[in-house]
């Protein structure tokens, strides 16, 4: 009975520490802040593809591959600057947490937690009778492939800093205000499915990829919630650098 005592104290413990540390590394931004700053990010990355889409295909006539990079990097970098205006007045609240550094090495232990657990998933999809990548991986893929200086600002700096801004700082944190566990399945499921495409000829191959996704939501989501917007901005950092360099090897 001593030794399990001894144990459920230092779970107490832990515990305690936990919770402490993700005080100590929470943004106290208003809610009016976090509400607004996803409706700019969700919004503005779907109207500001479309706009951008328009403005390639009547005065520039861009298609294919080309076109998807040029529309992908402008909105990315577009909604970023719009992310940033809105957050300039309480800036003073945010930037003190990147100089935590016990969030950038939980960003990296993140990070391979996530490349664990997705690849054992990976491994045991792969064997479903022809399964693929998602579409939206793929389309990543050639436009790294094809434009790798340009994807690579737009994948490992732009893309985490947007979708971290967009679904952690602001949904996550305006959710989580009523409800965590609530705050948990919407972030998931919202980041998930802004990654699915629905317009994809084979569906069915596109739901087999929700998990993978979905384990990527949680573990970002699980960083941002007990170590901070910094770790969970490294640990998309790194995940879509490591996708990145991956892609450019694998192109030899």
């Amino acid at each position: 009975m001593e030794i399990q005592d001894k144990y459920i104290k230092i779970y107490k413990k832990n515990m305690e520490n936990s919770g402490e540390r993700a005080e100590k590394v929470k943004i106290n931004i208003p809610y009016t802040y976090e509400i607004t700053v996803f409706l700019v990010g969700f919004l503005g990355l779907q109207g500001i593809s479309i706009l951008f889409a328009l403005i390639y295909r009547l005065s520039m006539d861009v298609e294919g591959v080309n076109f998807a990079v040029a529309t992908n990097c402008s909105t990315y970098g577009a909604t970023l600057l719009c992310l940033i205006a809105v957050l300039i007045p309480v800036i003073k609240k945010i930037l003190p947490v990147f100089k935590d550094y016990r969030g950038y090495i939980a960003g990296v232990a993140a990070f391979v937690a996530m490349i664990v657990l997705e690849n054992i998933y990976g491994n045991l999809i792969s064997l479903v009778p022809g399964y693929t990548q998602s579409e939206n991986e793929l389309g990543i893929r050639e436009m790294i492939t094809n434009y790798p200086i340009l994807m690579c600002f737009t994948v490992c700096i732009f893309a985490p800093l947007v979708e971290e801004t967009t679904y952690r700082l602001g949904l996550f944190s305006f959710i989580k205000r009523k409800n965590r566990i609530l705050a948990y399945i919407v972030t998931i499921l919202v980041f998930t499915f802004i990654h699915f495409s629905y317009d994809a000829e084979n569906i069915g191959n596109e739901f087999l990829n929700v998990p993978g996704y979905m384990i990527g939501a949680f573990v970002l989501t699980f960083t941002y919630d007990y170590f901070g917007y910094h770790a969970s901005i490294t640990a998309h950092s790194i995940n879509n650098l490591f996708v990145f360099v991956v892609t450019l090897i694998s192109k030899e």
